[in-house]
């Protein structure tokens, strides 16, 4: 029979998350018990493996000053236990006990194989909780992106398109399937601003290493040339921060486009949500070395 126990962390116990045992065993009473016990550090088989961080053997838990589930145990006729913990680097995630109708005296062998799978469970158990979590964040971006009333669009560091949301298909025109993949200059900056925009999209790049007796560092452009056709984009760049640079381009036209998160996002305010419906703003924050 073996027995599950998972560290609830808020309530500083230990919880039976799992019950097993071959069938026929007659086990029911000791199953339910073991459901319905909590065991705090050092209380009980599971508490005294989470307290040391080591496997443990009972050769007969009726005879053990340390086991409140002795007359349950009497009854349903079992006597040998051992435990070890579910272990990740420092923590202890949970226990697991067995345990056998028969008197057994302790194994070392078996203990430290016990105590290696117990490592090994734990790497897998917080394997599958990240993973969770990543489905989680995955699933909460994908809904703001879904229903956010801005247009975002996610690049790469080679200036590729990543994230195309829907308010950006309807704002630029283009499907995201059509985005996707496709360089931002050549598919929404105007022909007269695409090299500027490449410009600043490599000063935003973590520098590359250098030999110092060059003097200085390149800093970035005090302002892009504005064009003279109002079908164009007015730009200007703002140095900042290492590896940082935040530009405000103004717009006259409805053309565009939006993000995904590995490299700078650009925002741009839906015409629905401002005063001034034939004027829109775009903001671009890159973010690089994070």
């Amino acid at each position: 029979m073996g027995l599950f126990w998972l560290v609830d962390q808020q309530g500083k116990v230990l919880r039976c998350e799992e019950v097993w045992h071959l069938p026929g065993v007659a086990v029911s009473e000791f199953d339910g018990a073991s459901r319905g016990f909590t065991f705090t550090a050092g209380v009980g088989l599971p508490g005294r493996v989470w307290a040391s961080g080591a496997p443990a053997w009972i050769a007969d838990v009726t005879r053990d000053d340390n086991f409140p589930r002795t007359p349950i145990a009497a009854k349903e006729g079992l006597h040998g236990a051992c435990g070890f913990p579910i272990r990740f680097r420092r923590d202890i995630l949970g226990v697991i006990e067995f345990f056998s109708p028969q008197i057994r005296q302790p194994d070392e062998a078996l203990l430290a194989m016990m105590n290696a799978i117990g490592s090994q469970i734990g790497q897998f158990i917080e394997r599958k909780r990240a993973e969770e979590a990543r489905r989680e964040s995955e699933a909460r971006k994908a809904a703001i992106l879904e229903t956010a009333l801005d247009s975002i669009i996610t690049i790469d560091q080679e200036g590729r398109i990543t994230e195309f949301n829907p308010a950006a298909e309807q704002i630029f025109g283009y499907r995201r399937a059509e985005a996707l993949g496709r360089e931002i200059a050549e598919l929404i900056i105007p022909p007269s601003m695409r090299e500027s925009h490449r410009r600043g999209l490599r000063i935003t790049s973590p520098p590359a290493k250098a030999p110092s007796s060059a003097g200085g560092s390149r800093s970035p452009p005090d302002a892009w040339t504005r064009p003279s056709s109002q079908s164009s984009w007015p730009s200007r760049v703002f140095p900042g921060m290492a590896h940082r640079l935040s530009r405000v381009i103004s717009a006259t036209s409805r053309s565009g486009g939006g993000p995904r998160r590995r490299g700078p996002t650009w925002r741009r305010r839906d015409p629905r949500r401002s005063t001034r419906s034939c004027c829109s703003r775009i903001r671009l924050r890159c973010c690089q070395g994070r």
